[in-house]
Formats: C-alpha cells, sequence, structure tokens
C-alpha cells in the first residue's frame, strides 16, 4: 500500500475513533494517538488513558499499541459483537478478552451482567485488569480456554497482539507457558448454572474449546470468529459440535474465517 493510502486509512479510523472521546481534548487525544501510534508505542511501553462517553455514560480506556486501535475500531465503531438477546443477560464468558474492550461493550449494553473474561497473554492481561479495573462485576483469568487443565506453549507475536494463540504462526513469535483451563471446570468451580452469552476470539483454538464441553447446554447465545486457517478441522466438523442445541446465523469474512451467532433452541 502506498503512503498515501496508508496515511488516508489512519485519517479514516483516526476520526471514526476519536469520535468516541468524552469531550474536545480526548477527541483530539484519540485522533494524534490514531496518527502517530508508532511513535507513541516505543515511548517507554506506555500505556495511555482515553475518557470515552456512550449512552450518556462516561468510561475509561487504556491502550498502548495499533492492535488497540484495531480492536477498539472493531468492537465500538463496526459493533462486530452486536447481538440482539431475549433477555438481559446475567452471566457473560467472554473467550479471548485481549485488552477488554469487549468487556467494556458489554458492560455498557448490559450493565447488570456478571462477566468472566479470559486473557492468556501476561503482557495484555495487564491492559485487560485496567479496562476492568472499572467495574465490580466483571472476573479476570490470565488463562487460555482448551480442552485441557495445565499449561500449555502459547505463542505472542510480538508485531501484532491479536495474532497471538495457542498455535505457532510466524518464525518471530515468543514463547510463553500458559495456564490452561476448559470450561467444565471454571462452570464447576464457580457453580455456574447458566451462560447468558459466551463470547470467543481464541484465534484457532476455538474447536479444542468447545469440542469435550459438557455443559454446552447451559450456554444461551454464542457470538464469536471462528479460525478455519489455524485449526485442523473442517467447517462441517466444527459446527457438528453446535448443531444438535442451537440455530446458526453467520458472516463470512474470507474462505477460512467467518463470524458465528447460534442461538439454543
Amino acid at each position: 500500500m502506498k503512503i498515501f493510502e496508508k496515511v488516508w486509512v489512519k485519517l479514516k479510523i483516526a476520526r471514526r475513533v476519536s469520535k468516541f472521546g468524552a469531550n474536545f481534548y480526548y477527541q483530539a487525544k484519540f485522533f494524534f494517538f490514531v496518527l502517530f501510534e508508532p511513535i507513541f508505542s516505543v515511548i517507554n511501553n506506555s500505556i495511555f488513558r482515553f475518557q470515552i462517553k456512550i449512552d450518556n455514560r462516561i468510561f475509561f480506556v487504556y491502550m498502548s499499541d495499533r492492535s488497540d486501535i484495531s480492536v477498539f475500531d472493531e468492537v465500538f465503531v463496526k459493533e462486530a459483537y452486536r447481538i440482539k438477546l431475549n433477555k438481559e443477560p446475567n452471566v457473560i464468558f467472554d473467550l479471548g478478552s485481549n485488552s477488554g474492550f469487549s468487556v467494556l461493550y458489554f458492560k455498557i449494553k448490559f450493565p447488570k451482567a456478571l462477566i468472566y473474561a479470559f486473557e492468556p497473554n501476561l503482557q495484555i492481561f495487564n491492559k485487560l485488569l485496567l479496562n476492568c479495573g472499572q467495574f465490580s462485576d466483571v472476573k479476570c483469568f490470565n488463562v487460555a480456554i482448551t480442552d485441557k487443565e495445565g499449561e500449555q506453549d502459547f505463542f505472542v507475536n510480538t508485531k501484532a497482539s491479536l495474532s497471538s494463540a495457542l498455535v505457532k504462526r510466524t518464525g518471530t513469535d515468543r514463547v510463553i507457558k500458559a495456564k490452561t483451563r476448559n470450561l467444565d471446570s471454571i462452570i464447576k468451580e464457580f457453580k455456574i448454572s447458566q451462560i447468558d452469552l459466551l463470547k470467543f476470539d481464541i484465534e484457532g483454538g476455538e474447536y479444542n474449546a468447545f469440542k469435550e464441553f459438557h455443559n454446552l447446554k447451559i450456554v444461551n447465545n454464542l457470538i464469536g470468529e471462528v479460525h478455519l486457517d489455524l485449526m485442523n478441522v473442517s467447517r462441517d466438523n466444527f459446527l457438528d459440535i453446535f448443531k444438535s442445541d442451537f440455530t446458526l446465523t453467520e458472516k463470512t469474512l474470507s474462505p477460512k474465517r467467518f463470524i458465528i451467532n447460534l442461538k439454543s433452541k
């Protein structure tokens, strides 16, 4: 992409994102942060605080790099997790919470919900704690959700945290050990009888997370991105997990990626 085109794309994103600033100061701060993120991101690996206003309510968000900008744009501008529920949710699970913008989005939409947020990347997890610290009813866990309890290699993409995963993707990934949990053990530990909404974006870990999830029937709604390019499984095999208990709608992102919205029958 030519330099002019890159600048134009950044300008468009900056305009979209800056509108969420709570006042002129934060709108300007958002705008210049998006435009000059490569400079800001090397300032002692700083985390910047922004005040946003949504539905006449004031919140704080913490951001540090282009991945945060990208996720904020997807979650708040494009509303990737917009979902219509039959009733106000009491319990929400957020698998792959990243910096916590999806959690914040759900708290704005469903302020009475208790949210369980899961993020295995410790560096990103610290931002998740900052973003969720303004809520007393959000529980954050520095774990990866898969089919096994224990520990597993987690591959941190040093250029884009969004691409970090339990699956190795590039030769430059930094390997860390991540604690792993399965959904059944978490449900048992916290005595959860119903999950009203389960969101997932776990970069190819979704098949292992759900294939042996014995309590799937207590989930009323699921929404998330499926990464067939990162899993050794076909589309039909993955969707077979849900077909007997859920109705499906989907949005294609690419030949190997799509967003699914599942509602219990």
